[in-house]
């Protein structure tokens, strides 16, 4: 009879722990700024037809915002509750990082709906993200909103990566390098990783990539003469995984 009681109870026990862990996984990941501010994952989805997700707010009141967006190729989004103090607009971005942090990429909020003065459901379309990983690191960049520079959060978001693969490796080709158009003729003479002091984050580490930078170094000539009269006004990088980036200089 001992036994059974005891068995009972260890039964118990374990249920109770499993419903815990259970509800504990299922808890909303959430991000406090420091300026109030409190942001929400609400999910992800990856596809071309892209729905605004459904947010329990106190006192909702729909602000006439946008139920759904498309995009042009399969594309990664990341939706956000941000609930501010006041009438303040979130001033954030996300930094994406793959799992080994050895670089990362930043990401703003190209479509929103507002259901009060102070709550939005923002989505983030990610362009560049470690499509090889299995999950996602997602910190948060704030802007102060009186200038005060730029804060990144210590909490991060994690997410499953729903569009995993495999991808070809791409051979480089070496320095330096010269592609031609007519009579104009750019080389690539330089392309250094790692160059640090770039973002200048308040919280973040000296080896924190989001503190580093590429140099990407050009030499121009026209008719075989140095020229002086081009400069590069965008470099766009992407790579045999589907990711592309925009930089204007």
């Amino acid at each position: 009879m001992k036994k059974i009681i005891l068995w009972s109870v260890v039964g118990i026990l374990i249920v109770g722990i499993a419903v815990a862990g259970f509800f504990w996984f299922r808890k909303p990941q959430t991000i406090t700024l420091s300026d109030g501010t409190k942001l929400t994952l609400l999910g992800v989805d990856y596809g071309k037809h892209h729905k605004f997700p459904k947010a329990k707010i106190k006192g909702l009141r729909t602000g006439g915002g946008p139920n759904s967006f498309d995009t042009t190729n399969d594309t990664l989004v990341v939706w956000i509750l941000a609930e501010s103090k006041g009438n303040q607009w979130p001033n954030y971005q996300l930094m994406v990082y793959d799992k080994a942090e050895t670089a990362c990429v930043s990401s703003w909020a190209k479509n929103s709906s507002q259901f009060n003065k102070s709550a939005y459901v923002q989505g983030f379309t990610l362009d560049a993200y470690p499509r090889w990983d299995r999950k996602i690191i997602l910190r948060v960049a704030a802007w102060n909103n009186n200038g005060g520079g730029l804060k990144l959060a210590k909490e991060q978001f994690v997410i499953s990566n729903p569009a995993r693969g495999s991808f070809p490796k791409w051979t480089a080709d070496t320095l330096p390098d010269t592609q031609s158009d007519g009579d104009l003729d750019v080389t690539l003479t330089r392309l250094n990783y790692g160059v640090g002091g770039f973002n200048g984050s308040s919280s973040s580490t000296k080896n924190d990539p989001m503190n580093k930078a590429v140099i990407a170094a050009f030499h121009t000539e026209q008719k075989g003469v140095t020229a002086t009269n081009w400069q590069p006004m965008r470099i766009e990088t992407s790579d045999a995984a589907g990711n592309q980036i925009k930089n204007s200089s």
